[in-house]
């Protein structure tokens, strides 16, 4: 979870701040009480963050199964999934989409493959042939990332992004360029604020 404090504190802080619901990663087993009770007490939605930061893929598909079908139980709006790794091969990756398709079936809950470097989803022509693979995959758009990834705004490539966009069902907004996924803080220096 990119907040690091208490969980009653990032959802106290996302209702003042004007928010309906917030994505976080699912929380652990002991956090998961507290999770539900202070989203009840602000009146908020919520998504999970699905993934794996595991290199070994066998021992990587297991967490994420095991994320994915944990928080089912919790009943999340959606699942954005940080889906396997771009280095695994095709065969290993489609065993994500196929998963996530299999668990947004049974339990109802959408399951989004996020747009992401690093991950399933890192560029738009591989994208593009998991979409044309399965017709039924869900996107969350990071579009940042494959400017960042194809080191351009993509101008090249628009019959992939039309694709993608009739797939995107949820998005992560941020500004991208040709050489990163999102602008840089000039008043931040080693990840802190002088």
């Amino acid at each position: 979870m990119g907040f690091q404090r208490e969980l009653g504190c990032l959802l106290r802080k996302a209702k003042a701040a004007g928010y309906d619901g917030v994505e976080v990663w699912l929380p652990s087993e002991k956090d998961r009480p507290v999770f539900l009770e202070a989203v009840a007490k602000h009146g908020l939605s919520f998504g999970f963050l699905c993934g794996s930061g595991n290199s070994v893929y066998g021992k990587h598909f297991a967490e994420f199964e095991k994320m994915l079908r944990d928080g089912v139980d919790l009943k999340p709006l959606y699942f954005n999934c940080h889906s396997g790794r771009d280095w695994f091969d095709f065969d290993q990756n489609k065993k994500f989409i196929e998963l996530g398709a299999e668990v947004a079936k049974s339990s109802g809950v959408p399951v989004y493959h996020e747009t992401h470097r690093g991950r399933i989803m890192y560029s738009a022509p591989v994208t593009r042939r998991f979409m044309e693979a399965y017709p039924s995959l869900r996107l969350t758009l990071d579009i940042s990332h494959w400017c960042n990834v194809h080191e351009s705004l993509l101008d090249d490539q628009a019959d992939s992004i039309q694709m993608a966009l009739s797939r995107t069902d949820h998005i992560h907004a941020r500004i991208g360029h040709p050489e990163g996924p999102q602008v840089n803080d000039p008043e931040r220096q080693n990840g802190k604020t002088p």
